[in-house]
Order: structure tokens, then sequence, then C-alpha cells
């Protein structure tokens, strides 16, 4: 649906994800909209194991989710390397189980759950991520405001 791009908040000087939407899709309503329950859906979740969404922007003429930048690799990637320990298995699942618990608290499926979508920080904190299929089970409400904010393209 588009790509992920690190950049630079110059409004509050701090690194961010932007995820820009291909500008093809974003022409047709339908996925528009799922874009807007993407956003909604994970910005209605404050959890340390939920990425945050800032907010939504259009930038060079594309739709952009700005989101927390996360550091670490995935959990695909984590899986690809080789066996866990068992209190690594536990650890992961619990706080994976955790950020879903605080989705559903707030009405939110996560329909896309697999290891590509989560991304375990150098910590080892797992954060849930790409609500790209989430469904809203309860409405999430507009909790994206339409501030412009300085946002820098990045590297």
């Amino acid at each position: 649906m588009g790509t992920l791009y690190e950049a630079w908040d110059t409004v509050l000087g701090r690194r961010v994800a932007l995820k820009a939407i291909h500008p093809d899709l974003c022409a047709n309503p339908i996925i528009a909209n799922q874009i807007m329950v993407e956003a909604r859906a994970a910005a209605a979740v404050e959890h340390p194991n939920v990425v945050h969404i800032h907010g939504i922007e259009t930038l060079d003429g594309q739709t952009v989710i700005d989101m927390e930048y996360l550091a670490g690799t995935t959990l695909e990637q984590m899986i690809a390397g080789g066996p866990f320990s068992p209190y690594q298995t536990v650890s992961l699942l619990l706080q994976i189980l955790d950020g879903l618990a605080a989705c559903h608290k707030r009405g939110i499926v996560h329909c896309d759950l697999k290891p590509a979508n989560v991304i375990v920080n150098p910590q080892g904190r797992a954060i849930l991520t790409d609500f790209g299929l989430a469904a809203a089970v309860e409405g999430a409400g507009n909790l994206l405001g339409d501030k412009r904010r300085g946002l820098q393209w990045g590297t």
C-alpha cells in the first residue's frame, strides 16, 4: 500500500516514521477510508506494546501516516534467526497479548497479526504495528485532528 520512511519532525524535534500511501490508492475512496480506519484504530490505543500514531499529513501529494519511529527488528526476522529461550518466548507472547488486550478494550481488532507486524525493540519490547486491516468493532471516534505539523522527508 505504501512505503515506510524514517523522517525528522522539525516542530517537536524527534525521529518519526512516515507511511506514505501510494497516490493511486488514495484516489480510491474505499482505500482512502481504510487508511483513515488504520490511523484511527492505532491512534485510539495508547499502550507501550502498540505503535503510537501522531497524525495524518499530506506531503508532496501523498497521504502520509505520521507515527512513532521504532528501532528494532520484526518478530519474523527474529524467528528466522533461530529458536528463542522459553523465557523470551513467554515474555514476547505476554507483551503481544497485552497490546492486543489494550486494542480490544478500545473496540479495535487487529486483523493482520503476524510476526512481520510485530517490532521488537533493542530492549526486548514487542510493539504491534500495521493496523491496515484493523476493524473498529465500536467506533473509535475522530481522534485525528487536521493540524499540519512540520514534517520533513528523511532517509
